[in-house]
């Protein structure tokens, strides 16, 4: 097969590189997370009970997440906790740090009168 001015069409890609991996940030992992819900900022923000702009800067890496946001991100969309964190998942079947049905934490909030404001906390 010969292209329009009648070199040999070695198709799209002419050279293959590998060894190449491309290094997500933590505010990649989230995005790319949050994105395999389908939901938007808002959306997801107001599921986990964060800001939108929150979302928004730990998305864009301008603010480290909160540990117990972290929790709340890999409950919602079921990525494991520790490739949110760091990247890698372990091997392990339930993927080492994802939430399952045995381990699953409870969130509870408590709102008890003289409390101020709502606290959140999630029970394992």
């Amino acid at each position: 097969m010969r292209d329009v001015i009648g070199t040999p069409y070695l198709g799209r890609m002419t050279q293959q590189v590998h060894g190449v991996i491309p290094e997500f940030t933590i505010g990649d992992r989230l995005r790319k997370a949050r994105e395999l819900t389908g939901l938007d900022q808002v959306q997801f923000a107001t599921e986990i009970d964060i800001s939108r702009n929150t979302v928004g800067n730990y998305e864009n890496g301008n603010v480290k997440p909160r540990r117990l946001a972290l929790k709340a991100w890999a409950m919602r969309t079921g990525v494991p906790l520790e490739w949110l964190e760091t990247g890698v998942a372990s091997s392990s079947p339930d993927g080492g740090g994802s939430v399952t049905s045995d381990t699953q934490p409870t969130v509870q909030y408590d709102d008890r009168p003289g409390q101020g404001a709502e606290l959140l906390r999630l029970v394992a």
